[in-house]
């Protein structure tokens, strides 16, 4: 019984989990990309200060992004901007958000 109770409890955790949050289609990160390919960002979100630290960096709404690769395990990222590649964490990464179906 204390088993069924613990594996409940795991279920409706990954049920409660940011990761599984659903994205409306207009809504794209450069997690959507595939390796290779561009997107021109649309804003940067800011929360708790990394969407400001994003944009003192240089990363800014109206710029193209190349999204470069992704770490074997799947974090972190790794994109360019303006000719310069940026190594960021899931997390920070999703506070960019593309254009929506515009893809160059």
């Amino acid at each position: 019984m204390k088993k069924f109770w613990l594996r409940e409890l795991v279920r409706l955790l990954n049920l409660l989990s940011p990761r599984r949050a659903r994205r409306t289609p207009a809504r794209r990160t450069p997690e959507d990309l595939e390796p290779g390919e561009e997107a021109v960002i649309a804003c940067v979100h800011h929360h708790g200060g990394s969407g400001q630290r994003l944009m003192a960096l240089g990363i800014l709404p109206g710029c193209r992004l190349k999204f470069l690769r992704l770490a074997p395990l799947g974090d972190p990222l790794l994109i360019e901007v303006a000719g310069c590649a940026y190594c960021l964490r899931r997390r920070e990464a999703g506070l960019i958000e593309l254009c929506g179906e515009e893809v160059l």
